[in-house]
């Protein structure tokens, strides 16, 4: 669980704040990440890394694929680091959340794939 410490708890209020505001726009939804993201690196604390890390993971923007795989990848990498902050269960919650988002952005870029493919053959054919 997140500490005692006010940029601990900031750090994961401003990342869930991004993760939950579907509102925002996507530019203020990374400031809100890379502020928590900043807070967090200044706790050092494993879980809070990991918390923002979560978050910024689950954030899926079809116009951002490239960003969201290198997200998984950064949240990946700190939970091997730290594979024993979290219990199992909490794991497996998270990686299951981790792989959702994974394959929701692989079906979305299939998606763009096939649409350009589309374009091109209708260009010429037409």
């Amino acid at each position: 669980m997140i500490g005692d410490s006010r940029s601990e708890l900031r750090a994961a209020l401003v990342a869930h704040r991004a993760e939950m505001c579907f509102e925002l726009p996507t530019s203020e939804r990374m400031r809100l990440l890379d502020e928590a993201d900043a807070l967090a690196a200044q706790s050092g604390t494993p879980e809070v890394l990991l918390e923002i890390a979560l978050c910024r993971a689950s954030l899926r923007d079809p116009t951002a694929l490239d960003e969201s795989r290198r997200a998984i990848e950064r949240y990946r990498a700190l939970a091997r680091q730290h594979r024993r902050v979290l219990s199992a269960p909490q794991r497996l919650l998270q990686e299951f959340g981790v792989v959702h988002v994974e394959r929701r952005s692989s079906a979305t870029r299939r998606q763009t794939h096939r649409q350009r493919i589309g374009k091109v053959l209708r260009c010429k054919i037409g």
